[in-house]
């Protein structure tokens, strides 16, 4: 992959780990106050941190992206593969304490 393309997917990838982290700061402290009893409030409850920590992984994969290191393919997938199993923690654990 030439050093543009590959600088401009780390590019875009930083602002959308950006917007992440935003999500996830917010919903982490605002907890109560998103406003109505709807199924969105209790998402963005529960989920803020791990949308502020896939924000983060992400940032770090656009980070090893843009430098260009020998293995940055091979972080994205772990960064992916753990923003993934954040998702399924979350989401086994809400189901096992709240019953389904």
């Amino acid at each position: 992959m030439t050093n543009n393309l590959r600088r401009s997917f780390a590019g875009a990838e930083l602002a959308f780990a950006v917007l992440l982290v935003l999500f996830g700061l917010d919903s982490t402290f605002t907890t109560g106050r998103v406003g109505g009893d709807g199924i969105a409030t209790g998402l963005a409850n529960v989920y803020g941190p791990v949308f502020a920590l896939a924000g983060l992984a992400t940032g770090y994969a656009a980070y090893v992206t843009w430098k260009g290191s020998p293995r940055w393919l091979v972080r994205q997938f772990q960064m992916l593969a753990l923003s993934v199993a954040l998702f399924v923690l979350v989401t086994i654990g809400g189901a096992l304490m709240y019953g389904s």
